[in-house]
């Protein structure tokens, strides 16, 4: 079983965003992983749809503390979800995607949230549009997302790039990784 640190979202990324970016993805990650009463250690189910992955269930860990003051900074529920959904997403990406390069925000109107640019050709290799579920619902399925992100993508199908969607569910902590 492969561990996924959540502080480790600092560290790999470095290069690509600032410390302040990644350390709001992390705060927001352990908000609705806590706010759901899952503890450092918690498993995160993931179903790979391709078949050249392997199915494989993550152990996911942190040490930053659920504190009255980071639940008081998080708020909205929508963004934090959102943002949380990122740092699991983006520690999956680098954990399950063979393509390496620099990561960078998009922008509006893309249709996805981040690319993989190439450093050295500046091309882009790939792109995720990532979203996030608190506690999945009869009409707010894994699946129905995942449907809804992947027309969403079609808005830079005009790139020569991979385009993936993640789905993050955080009540069952689980994950939805899928290639268009």
């Amino acid at each position: 079983m492969k561990e996924l640190n959540l502080e480790n979202i600092n560290e790999k990324f470095k290069t690509c965003f600032t410390s302040h970016f990644t350390g709001m993805m992390l705060e927001c990650c352990v908000v609705c992983l806590s706010s759901q009463n899952h503890k450092t250690g918690v498993f995160l189910k993931y179903e790979p749809t391709q078949s050249n992955i392997v199915e494989q269930d993550y152990m996911i860990s942190w040490q930053l503390a659920f504190t009255n003051v980071l639940q008081n900074t998080h708020t909205d529920v929508n963004r934090t979800t959102d943002y949380g959904a990122m740092c699991l997403s983006l520690l999956l990406a680098d954990t399950l995607l063979p393509e390496k390069g620099v990561w960078q925000t998009s922008r509006s109107g893309q249709g996805v949230d981040f690319w993989l640019i190439n450093p050295l050709t500046l091309q882009s290799i790939l792109r995720i549009e990532i979203s996030g579920i608190r506690k999945q619902a009869t009409t707010n399925t894994m699946s129905a997302r995942a449907k809804k992100k992947m027309i969403q993508t079609d808005q830079s199908d005009n790139s020569a790039a991979t385009a993936y969607v993640s789905i993050i569910e955080f009540s069952q902590p689980s994950a939805l990784f899928l290639q268009k």
